[in-house]
């Protein structure tokens, strides 16, 4: 088992490494939005440094609401997310993931393979778990601001559309 732990820290470590000497992602990079007067330009720096928590997620089919009004401690700060230095991190539903990631234009976003610690879970939401939330980051390809929120769009194995709403 330590000899696994080991190999696991080895491998995070030598990922982590490279993601530093390759290309940072333009922050410059905006999302028009248009207000009653003049058009904002959103720079995904408005993004970065901050710690995001998830608050909705909806499909074609469903919407889920995350109820955060839990008293502190109830179930830990889980479904987070943060993007800084070229590297988008968070928490699941107890493990921690990290991963490598791009901004493209027109704000495309492209998340490499998630790194992740392996504690077993001993909560899970009955309408999200942590795999899926997992999937949903890594295959996330646009990114906006909306109403001070963070949307990620993503697709799920059947190729249905999701969208991530996050709060900070």
């Amino acid at each position: 088992m330590k000899k696994q732990f080991l190999t696991f820290i080895l491998a995070a470590l030598i990922i982590s490494c490279a993601s530093t000497n390759s290309e940072q992602p333009d922050s410059s990079v905006g999302v028009p939005l248009i207000d009653s007067n003049n058009v904002l330009t959103v720079n995904f720096s408005e993004v970065e440094g901050k710690e995001w928590r998830l608050i909705e997620i909806h499909t074609d089919s469903e919407e889920i609401q995350i109820s955060r009004n839990v008293p502190p401690g109830t179930f830990g700060d889980i479904f987070t997310i943060s993007f800084l230095n070229g590297t988008v991190s968070g928490t699941g539903a107890p493990n921690r993931y990290s991963a490598p990631y791009t901004i493209g234009d027109d704000q495309g976003i492209s998340v490499m393979v998630l790194l992740s610690t392996m504690m077993v879970s001993l909560f899970e939401l009955s309408n999200l778990s942590e795999y899926e939330y997992f999937a949903h980051i890594q295959n996330s390809y646009k990114w906006g601001l909306v109403n001070n929120n963070l949307e990620l769009y993503s697709r799920a194995e059947n190729n249905r559309e999701v969208k991530l709403v996050f709060a900070d």
